[in-house]
Order: structure tokens, then C-alpha cells, then sequence
């Protein structure tokens, strides 16, 4: 289960089979673009190459991608659905949903990561 720290306003998430945009954040629940929910009914969205594209992020090969400003995403050596966040010279942590991916994104550029292109066929 996702926590309330976990979560920034613009994250993406599942909720009910549903990809939302998280507009408000509180204790106990948080609203989406459409809806009102608690905790309990969300998931977190695994990072796939689709998310990467829909992102506007640079293919490089079936395991790795650059994401704006030279920050590479790589999966080549680690465990399926584990993604490795680095610069261009260092490793920096791994990460497995999206919103870890933007978060981590936004600490360190100041910079949102959002779509790009219409959602991909899922």
C-alpha cells in the first residue's frame, strides 16, 4: 500500500484499474482528477518502457533510456522490474514505480515528469 509521504500532487497511480492524477493529498485519503479515495483502494503503477515513451524518454536499447537533462534509466543487470536511476556517470538507487520515478525525477531537476503523448495501449 502507498503511504500519504510517499506521494506528491501530479503523481500518477492505479486506482481502481484506473490510471489517475493525484490533485490532493491528506492523512486518511487524497483526491484524483476524478475521484475521492483512500488508501487502501490504490496501486502503484510498475515503470514499462510504455510509461517511458508515453514520458518523452530517449530509447537506447530494450534495457536502458535517457530521461531529460542526461539521466539514464536502466534494467539491464537487475531484477525484472527493477530499474536503476543514474546519472551519466554514477549510480545513484533503484526504483520500480512511477511515482518513485517522478519523485525522484522532480528532486532532482525542480523539473515534473508528465506525459507526453496520449497514454499508450496498456
Amino acid at each position: 500500500m502507498i503511504q500519504a509521504k510517499e506521494l506528491r500532487i501530479g503523481n500518477y497511480l492505479d486506482a481502481a484499474g484506473e490510471t489517475e492524477i493525484v490533485t490532493e493529498i491528506y492523512e486518511d485519503y487524497f483526491y484524483t482528477k476524478s475521484c475521492k479515495s483512500t488508501w487502501a483502494l490504490i496501486k502503484p503503477i510498475p515503470i514499462t518502457k510504455e510509461w517511458l515513451i508515453d514520458f518523452g524518454c530517449q530509447y537506447i536499447d530494450d534495457h536502458e533510456y535517457i530521461i531529460k537533462d542526461d539521466l539514464i534509466l536502466e534494467n539491464e543487470y537487475t531484477d525484472k522490474g527493477v530499474w536503476n536511476f543514474c546519472t551519466e556517470h554514477s549510480w545513484i538507487t533503484e526504483i520500480k514505480y512511477i511515482h518513485q520515478l517522478q519523485n525522484l525525477y522532480f528532486a532532482i531537476t525542480g523539473k515534473e515528469l508528465i506525459k507526453q503523448k496520449p497514454a499508450s495501449n496498456r
